[in-house]
């Protein structure tokens, strides 16, 4: 980031984007160009609160959901999530104790019918699931990095 004057100009390296513009008093703003791929579009940034878009409600899945997925015939890794659902949507959040990757919050979760779909973020991973026993296990499997792991997850009480 380049702050000069009234000038400021940065680059966002994952999108591969460049904005260049300049301080308006009069409007309390930064008025400039967005570049990304050869192309440009005027961007206008000004300081206001974000909200953001509340969480879908997935009925039926809080609670805290472990076990355990075999990664190679000598490896198992140890999973938990915690699902919960408040007014502000459902959200997940998940632990690895055996990575060490504990409280990743930006996992997402979806359902249709008894087909449970968490998607992990984080590691770039994600769970495909049926409920069974009257909604206290998923059954289903892992998908990571191209590679599939059976999985099953029991819900805690």
């Amino acid at each position: 980031m380049i702050a000069s004057g009234d000038d400021l100009s940065f680059d966002l390296p994952l999108a591969a984007g460049h904005f260049a513009g300049r301080w308006s008093p009069s409007s309390r703003e930064w008025v400039g160009v967005w570049s990304e791929d050869g192309a440009t579009l005027p961007l206008t940034l000004h300081r206001g609160r974000v909200s953001r878009p509340p969480l879908p409600r997935i009925a039926g899945l809080d609670g805290d959901w472990t076990g355990i997925v075999g990664v190679e015939a000598q490896m198992r890794l140890r999973l938990t999530y915690h699902i919960r659902t408040d007014q502000h949507g459902t959200t997940v959040v998940s632990e690895n104790p055996d990575h060490l990757a504990n409280g990743a919050t930006n996992e997402s979760i979806g359902r249709i019918g008894d087909h449970v779909i968490l998607s992990l973020n984080l590691v770039d991973g994600e769970v495909q699931a049926n409920l069974a026993e009257n909604g206290e296990v998923m059954i289903g499997a892992l998908t990571q990095a191209g590679q599939q792991y059976p999985l099953m997850l029991t819900r805690m009480r």
